[in-house]
C-alpha cells in the first residue's frame, strides 16, 4: 500500500508543478500582450508587427518562457533590448516591403528623398487573403504600417499551421487609389 501511495504523491506533485509552469506562462503571455497594447496605443505612428511576430522577437520569446513573472519597467533592459529588435524588425521588412514595390536594396545619401515605402504611393495587397480592414478600407490597400500590422484571417484547419507574417505575402496594387 505505501508504494502506490507514493505513487500517487509523486504524481500530485507532478501535476501541481506543471499547473504551476502553465500558470506562469499564460500570466507572461498576458504580459507580452499588454506590453504589445502599450506600444501600440503610446506610440502610434510607430510601426509594430503583428502580435504573433511580436512574441517570436526573442527578447519576447525569454519573457514568455521565464518560470518567474517579470514586470515592464520603463527602466528595465527587456524594453531596452524590445526596441532594438523592433528596429531590426522593422528594417527587414522595410528591406523586404521594398522589394516588393520593385526596389530591392535601396539606398539614398539625400534626406530629402523618402524610402519608397514611406511614400503615397506605396500600396500593398495580401496574396494569401485578399481581406483589407476597415481602417484601410477607404484606400483599398494597405500602407507600410497597415501591412507590417496585417495578420491573415484564419479558418478552423489553418490555425493549427499558423502562418507567420513575412514580406513575401504582399504584392503591389498597381491600382494606386490616391
Amino acid at each position: 500500500m505505501a508504494t502506490v501511495i507514493d505513487q500517487v504523491l509523486i504524481k500530485l506533485g507532478e501535476n501541481r508543478t506543471r499547473r504551476a509552469q502553465e500558470s506562469t506562462y499564460r500570466k507572461n503571455r498576458e504580459q507580452v500582450a499588454r506590453q504589445f497594447s502599450r506600444i501600440r496605443s503610446q506610440q502610434s505612428h510607430v510601426v509594430v508587427p503583428p502580435l504573433s511576430a511580436f512574441r517570436q522577437l526573442p527578447t519576447m520569446t525569454v519573457v514568455q518562457s521565464t518560470s518567474s513573472i517579470e514586470s515592464f519597467e520603463p527602466e528595465s533592459w527587456v524594453l531596452n533590448r524590445l526596441e532594438v529588435e523592433l528596429g531590426t524588425w522593422r528594417e527587414k521588412a522595410r528591406e523586404g516591403l521594398s522589394a516588393t514595390l520593385g526596389y530591392p536594396n535601396w539606398k539614398t545619401a539625400s534626406t530629402k528623398i523618402l524610402h519608397p515605402v514611406d511614400r503615397v504611393t506605396a500600396c500593398f495587397l495580401c496574396k494569401q487573403c485578399s481581406k483589407i480592414p476597415v481602417r484601410h478600407r477607404d484606400n483599398g490597400c494597405f500602407d507600410f504600417g497597415g501591412a507590417c500590422l496585417h495578420q491573415c484571417p484564419l479558418t478552423k484547419k489553418e490555425k493549427r499551421a499558423k502562418i507567420p507574417w513575412k514580406p513575401e505575402i504582399f504584392v503591389k496594387d498597381g491600382k494606386v487609389r490616391i
